[in-house]
Order: C-alpha cells, then structure tokens, then sequence
C-alpha cells in the first residue's frame, strides 16, 4: 500500500508528494538504478533539470519506504 500521492504525472516541472505528513527523504532513481535527485523533509520536488523519461520516486517516511513511477515530460 503506498504511503503517499504523486501528481501532477507526467510532469514538466514539479511533482507534489502527499502523504499523512513530510517524507523525511525522497529519492528519485533513473530507469538504470542511479539515483538522480535526492530531498528530505520536503513535500514539494523540482524535476525541471531532469531529462524527459520514467523514473522511480522513493519516498522513506517514519522508516517506511514506498515507490512510484512517474514520467518527465
């Protein structure tokens, strides 16, 4: 069950993480596994600099970790 909720996907510029309270960390993994862009205590990412493509957006929060596939676009 995830622990929170991506929108706007696709995004071109910032995606909102909503969950019961702020992750403590978000990592953001290309389709090869690197991570890409790291943030903690943020519900709020800017994804402008990343380029067009999936990617995986994990979110750790109360030592619990979820995943979700979003798209750059």
């Amino acid at each position: 069950e995830p622990i929170f909720n991506l929108f706007p996907n696709p995004s071109s510029d910032w995606v909102q993480v909503n969950g019961a309270d702020i992750p403590d960390l978000i990592r953001v993994f290309d389709m090869n596994g690197r991570v890409v862009l790291v943030s903690n205590n943020t519900n709020r990412l800017d994804v402008e600099r990343l380029e067009v493509g999936s990617y995986i957006l994990q979110v750790t929060q109360d030592q619990k970790t979820s995943s979700q596939l979003f798209m750059k676009n």
